[in-house]
């Protein structure tokens, strides 16, 4: 009875435990159904790939791309070449995820009517028509000129869009201009609500985004995918430039003058000169 009960424990501890990881990992590229995010769905996975393959992708999908695994490299490939990041996880703790993937997989013969039907969320959620308001709205959340509501970090700090209206962003992260277009807009919202990529997910998991502001900066991402042909590129550098050379001339005149007065020699020289006369 104690190994049957331990037995029971341990594999709903596990199943537990793949759950949590997947809803914090992994559900913002992919589900565990046929329909497809920033990735593949991955209902029933373990019947096309086998566990140490799976294992090995989770940990360095690029590892083995590099390596020309042929599954790797299609993936990829169809995926618009969208980088998976690897993620830091132990053999123990994918199986886990694994086996909730399968837990919750779709019988394959309702595969096909599972992929119809999670259409239809899709298109409830789609029933909010951006407003050019809603695309400002998002950009200004981008730019920091609007504060997230739970204090997250501002978007531009890491990343650049080509946009005319928008100061040119950090470099610390991908650009942003076409991002919309290759992940679409689930994969834009999954992305924002449940940051896969470990700085990101850093930097959020105390200040999540609101849906509100997940959807005003997706709509924001369509607009700067839509119109990067009609941006045009600001150039920075001759702003810098200038800017380096105001800054230089204005502290070539601001010292001089705050040192006019400075004393030439310094306090010792002069006691030590008054001690020197006093001997002699």
């Amino acid at each position: 009875m104690l190994l049957l009960f331990l037995g029971v424990s341990f594999r709903t501890f596990a199943q537990n435990e793949g759950e949590t990881i997947f809803k914090s990992t992994c559900s913002a590229c992919h589900k565990a159904s046929n329909e497809r995010l920033v990735g593949p769905g991955l209902a029933n996975v373990h019947k096309k790939r086998t566990e140490e393959w799976f294992i090995n992708f989770v940990k360095s999908s690029q590892g083995m791309v590099k390596k020309g695994d042929p599954d790797a490299v299609a993936i990829f490939e169809e995926f618009n070449k969208t980088v998976m990041p690897d993620q830091n996880l132990t053999d123990a703790q994918i199986k886990s995820v694994l086996a909730y993937i399968v837990e919750n997989s779709p019988a394959e013969a309702d595969a096909t009517a599972a992929t119809t039907d999670s259409k239809a969320p899709a298109q409830a959620a789609a029933a909010r028509v951006a407003t050019a308001e809603d695309i400002v709205a998002g950009q200004n959340l981008f730019m920091g000129k609007t504060k997230f509501a739970n204090g997250g970090a501002t978007c531009n700090s890491c990343h650049h869009v080509k946009n005319d209206n928008v100061l040119a962003g950090g470099a610390l992260a991908k650009d942003l201009t076409d991002a919309y277009g290759r992940l679409t807009a689930d994969g834009v919202k999954g992305i924002l609500g449940a940051p896969p990529f470990p700085a990101m997910k850093q930097a959020f998991q105390n200040n999540p985004l609101t849906e509100d502001e997940i959807f005003k900066l997706t709509a924001f991402m369509q607009s700067a995918n839509d119109e990067q042909g009609k941006q045009h590129p600001v150039n920075y550098g001759r702003w810098m430039l200038s800017a380096g050379l105001i800054g230089a001339f204005m502290l070539m005149g601001v010292y001089p003058a705050l040192w006019f007065r400075r004393k030439k020699r310094t306090v010792n020289t002069r006691i030590y000169n008054r001690q020197v006369k006093s001997n002699n």
